[in-house]
């Protein structure tokens, strides 16, 4: 009983647990990687999205940051004035028009005046014309700072106002009109860039207390701007106007610093709040981007010393992982059921209940593939994306190192720069003593010094305060008093030559933090007035025997020398030695002035600023024309007037993951070739076997009994060849009982007088327990049997071949009817008292061909149907008795009857009516009686062709032997 069962498989004896195991593997599990995977995908879009909003919102921030400023406001309306009068053909309409507009839309705001190339006023453009000297010599004052100012980048080193001292006297003398307030270095301020472009305040608060410019060869104008607008809430309008057309979906609002629940515009009664909330964290320096709220998105910026802005937006906006997985799930459903669809109706027409082993090793091929494919995949996306994120993590590293590198060489170079010039001057102080003086020594080293220093203003004072040594032409002192004083000071007090001195003598180099002691020998930070200055003394004469003749004084604008070593770091160190796309950028925002071979120097401009502003600033992808780049820009804080930016390119991070992605898809494809050939060596363990029972079965179709299989398999293949080659033995054993049984079997059709009689038999097996015969049984008389034995196979075609050879025996001393079935009944009586339990129904029939005449005796077979000449009438033959095998000759009741000319008999056993159709339902005795009428045709022959043809079309199998006899007494 335990082999039995241990025989019927897990699947038979546990269903549920079977089909509980098969949801588990093939569809929980696998959905399960595949949400993982899901997951993942949804986290990174997320994220990008969360990117998205953010970028989006800071660039609502910045617009409003720009913009509130009015200073730069009025600097951006009045250049892009500028630029639509380059663009037109006519300069003088086109400025009356931009005028009376802006004038209109700000009132009182801006006063102008317009010259023409030649300098001439025009006074139907100009509001101010009084004073019409003032104004030529303003033009030719404006037009000669232009010619260096519009070409900045050209000019940089011959351009600085500072060292314009022609310009900068002709600003003193047009003060009384353009403002008591100008300075000229600051006529820079228009033609700055981004930010920093501004009109220069001349004046104290007023209606002209600004002014901005233009001077080109074929217009020029001025503007005086009125401070009020300066102090208006005019930037911020604009912001929120422009904002509210090409950002519809992000609000945004202004609060004064702390933060209060006073915005400008007024913000909802129930977003306050949460603004209020968002600003708090921004003041106590949340790292966070965005704020999240249940129903908006908020991001803080400071735009002021007093003021923050905040922008929002719906939280509808942000990528839900939920919402999207729903869409998912709704796309897969969409695409399932059709194709679920599709296989039920495959399932219900097509499907025969078998799925075949090839179906089945490759939905095993494609699970041990799929499924470590399903977790490789999953796996490996988090990976890359960790990769990429540390890739970009290392190569901004290694550029914040590349530029603390530099920033700490700057010091470097400021100490051995100094050591240099001291060597040198304690070198010509040895050399020449206290003839240092000279003309020729001092000639000597101010080249020296204006070769290898490139000092930009170079100064020896002796102890009376003069100057011995000539200077550039142009520097950016105006005046050497105060320098010339801290000389005396520091030489009187450290001189030998000075008997003494009294204890103010250092006051004016205490005063400017000048410490004769510390700053020696030293290149140090130095202001003075609007100048950051980095300067180095020393003494000329003997030193060490207090003989200090004369104290030399070397200065560098700070932001110039932080340049200059920059760009010679560059050059020396970093050109040719940057991998390919890389760039180290520099950006000056003193000067306005970028050091790059970049074209997107705008973008890069702006990115520089904020570093400035903010000391660092990291970017894992900034978009620029070029393509998408990582950056990381900071301050120095040796070189604290340049912000540096290392960029590289995301080609370089991208090609590496690229390169991960290939080793990842050779990976999986050399596991999918491995488990491939896993597959096709296990299919061929499988299917070798399987093909060689499937040529063994197709042979026994063909009848084709003496195929052997010759599987060289496992044991269990083995042992079912060896069973397969016994059944086909005994397959062999039964196509030759079939033939012996077909030989058993008369011919199909015979002729008696005027008697037709065509028979057909189909066992359901190979061999069958159907049989019938016809003999003559005189010369003019037909004897006709037709039986059927109870069951099929083989049992049944032996006791039919038992009373087969009863029936021969028997025939050869026919004595009627009677007799012949009393003999029957007696042999398979005796075989049921030998322990079988078959028995067998037969029906006996004779024929006179001469008169029709016809006896019948029926053990228990099936009625036989009499059919009229024309077919319109078919009837049983009643008749009935027990079947054969019970030792009841008793039952032998003999029926006469004649037949009319034309008429037909139907002998069949009941296979022919317990046929089962389409339905099910069996065709049955009255169905068989239609079917015969509808296939009547006054020839025999055709009738049984037509009749098997039907009936073979309604049954859809055969669950039995089928015999049929027809019996025509012709006319």
């Amino acid at each position: 009983m335990q082999e039995k069962d241990l025989s019927r498989g897990y699947y038979q004896r546990f269903p549920v647990l079977s089909w509980l195991g098969i949801l588990f593997c093939f569809v929980l599990f696998p959905a399960g990687l595949i949400s993982l995977g899901l997951d993942h995908l949804l986290k990174v879009r997320a994220a990008n999205q969360s990117e998205e909003i953010a970028s989006r919102l800071e660039t609502a921030l910045k617009t409003v940051e720009q913009f509130s400023d009015n200073e730069y406001f009025t600097h951006f309306l009045l250049l892009e004035m500028n630029q639509q009068l380059l663009a037109s053909q006519q300069p003088k309409e086109t400025f009356l028009k931009l005028k009376t507009r802006l004038q209109k839309k700000h009132p009182d705001t801006f006063t102008f005046i317009y010259w023409d190339g030649r300098g001439e006023l025009d006074k139907e453009l100009s509001d101010e014309t009084s004073y019409g000297y003032i104004i030529k010599r303003t033009w030719q004052f404006l037009k000669r700072a232009s010619e260096f100012l519009g070409r900045w980048d050209e000019v940089y080193e011959q351009a600085t106002l500072g060292n314009l001292a022609d310009i900068d006297k002709e600003a003193k003398i047009l003060r009384n009109f353009l403002g008591k307030l100008l300075v000229g270095y600051q006529l820079r301020y228009p033609w700055m860039s981004g930010q920093l472009g501004r009109p220069l305040q001349t004046a104290p608060p007023g209606p002209r207390s600004r002014i901005w410019y233009r001077i080109n060869d074929n217009f020029g104008f001025l503007c005086f701007i009125n401070d009020r607008f300066i102090r208006s809430k005019a930037g911020t309008e604009y912001a929120l106007n422009i904002l509210r057309k090409s950002l519809p979906e992000i609000t945004l609002h202004l609060s004064d610093y702390p933060a209060s629940e006073a915005f400008f515009p007024p913000a909802e009664s129930r977003i306050a709040p949460k603004l209020i909330q968002a600003l708090s964290r921004f003041e106590n320096m949340s790292p966070a981007r965005l704020e999240e709220f249940d129903d908006i998105l908020v991001s803080c910026r400071m735009v002021g010393q007093s003021q923050r802005a905040v922008a929002y937006c719906s939280s509808d906006l942000h990528f839900s992982a939920e919402r999207e997985r729903k869409h998912y799930l709704g796309k897969a459903a969409r695409m399932a059921f059709p194709l679920l669809f599709i296989l039920m109706v495959w399932y219900k027409t097509r499907w025969s209940g078998f799925s075949s082993i090839r179906l089945k090793l490759t939905v095993i091929f494609l699970y041990a593939g799929g499924i470590p494919l399903l977790i490789m995949g999953s796996i490996g996306l988090e990976y890359l994306d960790q990769k990429k994120q540390q890739l970009i993590y290392e190569s901004q590293t290694r550029g914040i190192n590349v530029l603390y590198s530099i920033d700490r060489n700057f010091q470097v170079f400021l100490e051995d720069h100094a050591a240099y010039l001291s060597e040198f001057i304690n070198g010509c102080n040895g050399r020449y003593g206290l003839g240092i003086l000279g003309s020729e020594p001092l000639q000597s080293i101010r080249s020296h010094l204006m070769t290898f220093s490139q000092p930009e203003s170079i100064q020896l004072y002796n102890e009376k305060g003069q100057n011995l040594i000539e200077d550039n032409k142009q520097t950016f002192f105006s005046d050497y008093t105060i320098t010339s004083q801290i000389a005396m000071e520091i030489l009187k007090s450290l001189s030998r030559s000075v008997g003494h001195h009294n204890k103010n003598s250092l006051f004016m180099a205490e005063k400017l933090g000048v410490n004769a002691v510390s700053k020696k020998r030293e290149i140090s930070f130095w202001g003075l007035g609007a100048h950051e200055l980095y300067f180095y003394f020393e003494f000329l004469g003997v030193p060490e025997s207090y003989q200090n003749l004369a104290i030399l004084q070397l200065f560098w604008r700070k932001n110039t020398l932080q340049r200059s070593f920059f760009e010679r770091f560059h050059a020396e160190n970093l050109t040719g030695n940057l991998s390919t796309g890389t760039h180290v950028i520099a950006y000056y925002p003193g000067d306005d002035r970028i050091f790059t071979r970049h074209p997107d120097t705008q973008n890069l401009k702006d990115f520089c600023l904020h570093a400035y502003n903010n000391q660092i600033a990291r970017k894992s992808i900034l978009p620029l024309s070029t393509g998408n780049y990582t950056a990381v820009a900071l301050r120095g804080l040796n070189l604290d007037r340049v912000s540096m930016l290392y960029l590289l390119p995301l080609n370089s991070i991208e090609a590496t993951i690229y390169g991960l992605q290939l080793q990842m898809a050779a990976l999986a494809a050399a596991f999918l070739l491995l488990t491939f050939m896993m597959f096709r060596f296990l299919a061929s363990q499988f299917l070798n076997p399987v093909s060689e029972i499937k040529n063994a079965i197709s042979s026994i179709d063909h009848r084709d009994f003496s195929y052997r299989l010759t599987i060289d398999a496992s044991k269990e293949f083995n042992e079912l060849a060896q069973t397969f080659n016994a059944t086909l033995e005994t397959l062999k054993d039964l196509e030759t009982a079939r033939i012996v049984q077909e030989n058993l079997f008369p011919a199909r059709e015979t002729d008696l007088g005027r008697l037709r009689l065509v028979a057909y038999s189909q066992p359901f097996s190979r061999i069958g327990g159907d049989c019938y015969d016809f003999f003559p049984t005189a010369e003019k008389t037909l004897g006709i049997f037709i039986g059927d034995v109870s069951g099929h196979g083989i049992t049944a075609a032996l006791i039919m071949a038992m009373a087969k050879a009863a029936l021969i025996d028997e025939r050869s001393r026919f004595s009627g009817i009677e007799k012949l079935a009393d003999a029957l009944d007696q042999t398979i009586f005796m075989n049921r008292k030998s322990g079988t339990k078959e028995y067998m129904t037969g029906l006996f029939l004779t024929v006179d061909s001469e008169t029709g005449e016809c006896l019948l005796i029926n053990r228990g077979h099936c009625r036989p149907m009499r059919i009229s000449s024309d077919g319109g009438s078919i009837e049983h033959v009643t008749s009935a008795g027990l079947p054969l095998g019970y030792n009841a000759p008793e039952q032998n009741k003999t029926v006469r009857f004649r037949l009319t000319p034309g008429e037909m008999l139907c002998l069949y056993t009941d296979g022919m009516a317990e046929a089962q159709g389409g339905n099910g339902a069996a065709l049955g005795y009255e169905g068989l009686r239609q079917m015969l009428q509808a296939c009547w045709s006054d020839k025999v022959d055709l009738c049984l062709q037509a009749l098997l043809q039907s009936h073979g079309k309604w049954a859809t199998k055969q669950d039995d032997d089928q015999t049929v006899i027809l019996v025509k007494w012709n006319s």
